[in-house]
Formats: structure tokens, sequence, C-alpha cells
């Protein structure tokens, strides 16, 4: 005897029970099925869809500091088949939005696209539009001129290691292009902060001018050349006889002669060595106490530096 559809799922329940499950999910998706089916043939709902809009403006004068919006939200009613429809996006073209004078334009209305909205989507009823407004942030194009400077205050300078300035780029300045605001807020120098590792000796290559810490803006050129040159230093000592001021005719110095240690240019200790340094002790600096008197350098080598002076005091004696 020929047995039924609902015998053969009673069988299904009393045999093993991975085959009990295997029948009880069919029958759950079978009857999923029927009320999906059944619900979308219903004509009474309400959802809301994002409508695609497409916002142009002539990009060679104007750009857009935020993005623009690429959808308007609707609240719409119809039956349950046209509603997923809609939702999947099926046949949604974008309303296109042209904008002459973008920069005087800081958001657009939503109920003004009602009508071309309720157009496009016949089959619905369109109740109203969700997004009053549409912000907008589009500025005119500026280019301004930067003048190029090294920043110095990251660098890692080799020891004994002075950079001559100016240092030098080719070319001397950028063209920074981007919305009037940012462009304008900008200095008219940048500091650019190329990786350069530790500076020991002359530099003359392409290096990075960076970035101004937004995509608005856009830098031409955006690599330059940087030469930039550097002095090394050396320690050298020498011993450079004191000039007396003001000493009595009964007091004298019981070493007429100090040791100077500085730093100089690799090749410049002869000139160093020619220049007349002038170390002096005056008697208004005498201490009693221990006899002594400060040494004062008075002048020196404009090429020098960290000039160190041995001993500091000397002795008086008396004649």
């Amino acid at each position: 005897m020929k047995k039924s559809y609902w015998q053969n799922i009673g069988e299904g329940f009393n045999s093993s029970s991975g085959e009990s499950w295997k029948v009880i999910l069919f029958c759950l998706f079978i009857a999923t099925t029927f009320w999906f089916f059944n619900a979308l043939n219903k004509a009474d709902y309400s959802t809301r869809l994002a409508f695609p809009i497409e916002i142009s403006f002539n990009d060679e004068l104007y750009m857009a500091v935020k993005e623009p919006p690429k959808e308007l939200r609707v609240d719409v009613s119809g039956g349950g088949w046209d509603l997923l429809r809609r939702s999947l996006g099926f046949d949604l073209a974008p309303i296109k939005i042209a904008l002459d004078n973008p920069s005087n334009i800081s958001f657009l209305l939503g109920d003004n696209f009602t009508s071309q909205i309720t157009d496009r989507l016949s089959e619905l009823r369109v109740n109203f539009v969700v997004d009053d407004t549409l912000p907008l942030q589009i500025e005119r194009i500026e280019t301004r001129s930067l003048a190029l400077l090294l920043d110095t205050f990251n660098l890692d300078i080799a020891e004994n290691v002075v950079i001559n300035y100016p240092v030098l780029f080719e070319p001397d300045s950028i063209q920074v292009r981007g919305p009037s605001s940012f462009v304008n807020a900008l200095p008219n120098s940048l500091y650019i902060n190329p990786e350069l590792g530790s500076i020991a000796d002359d530099f003359d290559a392409e290096v990075s001018v960076g970035t101004l810490g937004s995509r608005l803006y856009q830098l031409s050129p955006d690599r330059v050349k940087m030469k930039l040159s550097v002095t090394k230093f050396e320690r050298f000592s020498q011993e450079v006889s004191l000039t007396s001021q003001g000493f009595p005719s009964e007091y004298g110095l019981n070493n007429e002669l100090v040791e100077v240690s500085y730093s100089a240019p690799s090749n410049s200790f002869p000139l160093a060595l020619i220049y007349p340094w002038e170390i002096v002790v005056n008697f208004r600096e005498f201490d009693p106490s221990d006899s002594t008197v400060a040494v004062l350098l008075k002048s020196s080598p404009e090429f020098v530096k960290d000039i160190s002076i041995n001993p500091d005091r000397v002795k008086i004696t008396k004649k």
C-alpha cells in the first residue's frame, strides 16, 4: 500500500536520532519558506530606504573638505516584494546633483528631492524624507608657494661636527594646492624633516618634503634636492702668555703662561696658533686669602669654541 506524505514524516520521527533531526530541520525550512513568501504577498509594510545620490562639481576649481553624502534616507510603504527588491538596491539609479558654485552652499534640503524619488519609486508610496538636510563642505581650491627650511630640532649631528648654514634646496620652494581655508592657514615657510641619520659629512641628494598632515594638501614637487655642508672640529691646545693689568710695581705673576684647550675646524689649527689670543689677569680680582687672581679670556679666534683655560687662577708673588 502506498504511504502518504504525512506517514513518511511520521516514520522519520521514529527512525534513528540523526535522521529525525534531518526531518525536523526540513519541516522547519518548508514552514519558514511558506511563511516568508506569504508575508511578502502583503501590501501594508513600511520601511526606510537609502536612496543613492551623486553630487558633482568642477573638481578643477573646488575640493570637498568632507566627503559629500552619497545617500538620502526616505520612509516608504508598499508591498513586501516591491520593498524587498528596492531594499536590495535593484533599479535604484542615483539622483545626480550638479553644483555650479558649491563653495556658497553649506547644505541641501532633503525635501527638494521628494518628487524625483516619488517618480523613481512609482510602485511604492513615499511617506517622507528622513534626512532634512544634507551637509556640504566644499571649498574653492587655492595654491600657495612655501619656502623650504630645514627643521633642525630633531637632527642627529655627529660629535664635533657643525652644519654650515644656510642649507640649500633646489627648488627652494614648493607649491601647495588645497581647500582655501586650509591653504590660507599655512605659514609662509615649510620646515622639512628628512631622515638623514647621523650627520657627519656633507650631504647632496634628493629628500622628501614630507606631508602637511592632511590628504587635502597636494604638494608639488614632493621631493627636492638638498645640499648641506659640515665643518669637522678637532680638539687642540697651546700655551698663551698672560697680560697683567693694574698690578702694583711690587707684585708679579708666579707663572706667566697658561694652557688653552679649544675645538677648531680641522684645517684651521695654524691660524689659531697665529691669532693673537688675549688672556688677562687684573689685580682687582686678587684674593688675599690664597694670593691668587682669576684668569679672564678677553679675545680669541672667532672660529674656535669650547675654550677652557688651565689653570683658571694663578698665584701672585711679591717682588
